[in-house]
C-alpha cells in the first residue's frame, strides 16, 4: 500500500553484508527518484508505464554503475537476445522527451486527489507519500523530487469499493499506470481468481494507467482443463533379437542401469530420464 523505503539505509546494511541492492523504480521514475545515486546498485524500470506514457509499447530496462555489473548485464543481453524493436526504442525516447512535463502533472493531480478525500468522511484512510500521515512521509520528501501520481484510499466496506469503481466518470477501471489515462481499481477484484487472497480487501488505488488486459471465458476454460499428464518414459528393445532376450540401458541422473525386455515395450526402471539410447 504505496510503502516507502530508505533507499539508503538499506543500500548501506546490504553492502555491510555484502549483498547487491536492486530498486524498482517504476512507480518513481527517473525524474523523482534516482536510486544508484542513493547507493543502489541496479536500478530497473518498465519502459511501459511512465517513460513511455501513452499506453502503447511493452519494455524495460535495468541500469547500473558498476562496470562488472554491466559486462555482465551486457553478455545476458546478446546472448539472450533481450532487447527491444527499434519502434519501441524511438517511443521511449519519444515519452522521455515530455517526461518532466507528465511527471509533474502527475504529481500535482495526485496531491489534489489525495487532499479532497483525506476530508471526505466516507474514506477510512488515504495512502498517499505526498501527505503528512502517511509513516513514509519524511523518508519520501528526503529521497524523491515530488510524491508520485499513485493514490490508495480504503472505505468502510468492500461493496462500497467495488461500488466506487464502477461508477466513476473520469477513471477507467482499469490495471496499469504512466499513461495519459486517469485509472482505478479493486485489487482484489481485478487479480485473477487463482491468485486472489483469502483475505477481501477494502481498498481502491488511483492511478494513470493503459487498458485492462482480458481473459476470454474459452480461454479460461481451457486452462481449467489440464491435459493428464504424458505416460512414464519407455525403452525399445531390438527386433532382431529373440523377447526373451532383449536388454537395453536406461540412463539414470549418475550412470546406466541395465533392464530386461520381456516385451517389445517394456517401462524404464524408476528414476531414469526419458527415453534414450539402445544398447542391446
Amino acid at each position: 500500500m504505496l510503502n516507502i523505503v530508505d533507499i539508503r539505509a538499506v543500500a548501506e546494511a546490504a553492502h555491510a553484508a555484502g549483498a547487491l541492492v536492486v530498486v524498482d523504480n517504476t512507480f518513481a521514475s527517473p525524474y523523482l527518484q534516482q536510486p544508484l545515486e542513493l547507493g543502489a546498485d541496479v536500478v530497473m524500470h518498465s519502459t511501459t508505464k511512465y517513460l513511455g506514457g501513452h499506453s502503447d509499447l511493452i519494455g524495460g530496462f535495468v541500469a547500473t554503475k558498476d562496470p562488472t555489473i554491466a559486462e555482465r548485464l551486457y553478455f545476458l543481453q546478446k546472448s539472450l537476445g533481450a532487447v527491444p524493436g527499434p519502434f519501441d526504442c524511438w517511443l521511449v525516447l519519444r515519452g522521455l522527451k515530455t517526461l518532466a512535463v507528465r511527471m509533474r502533472k502527475h504529481c500535482e493531480n495526485a496531491h489534489a486527489v489525495a487532499g479532497y478525500l483525506a476530508e471526505s468522511p466516507r474514506v477510512q484512510q488515504v495512502l498517499y507519500p505526498g501527505l503528512p500521515t502517511h509513516p513514509g512521509h519524511q523518508i519520501a520528501a528526503r529521497q524523491m523530487r515530488d510524491f508520485g501520481g499513485m493514490v490508495s484510499l480504503l472505505l468502510e466496506s468492500e461493496e462500497e469499493a467495488v461500488a466506487l469503481c464502477a461508477h466513476t466518470k473520469i477513471w477507467k477501471l482499469a490495471e496499469s499506470l504512466g499513461g495519459v489515462e486517469s485509472l482505478i481499481e479493486h485489487p482484489r477484484t481485478r487479480r485473477p481468481r487463482r491468485r486472489r487472497s483469502r483475505r477481501r480487501g477494502t481498498s481502491c488505488a488511483c492511478r494513470s494507467g493503459s487498458s485492462p488486459r482480458r481473459t476470454s471465458s474459452r480461454t479460461s476454460s481451457r486452462r481449467s482443463s489440464a491435459r493428464p499428464p504424458p505416460p512414464a518414459p519407455e525403452c525399445r528393445g531390438s527386433r532382431s533379437r529373440p523377447k526373451s532376450t532383449s536388454s537395453c540401458a536406461c540412463r539414470t541422473l549418475l550412470s546406466w542401469e541395465p533392464c530386461d525386455l520381456t516385451a517389445r515395450r517394456t517401462r524404464c526402471p524408476p528414476g531414469t530420464t526419458g527415453r534414450t539410447d539402445v544398447r542391446c
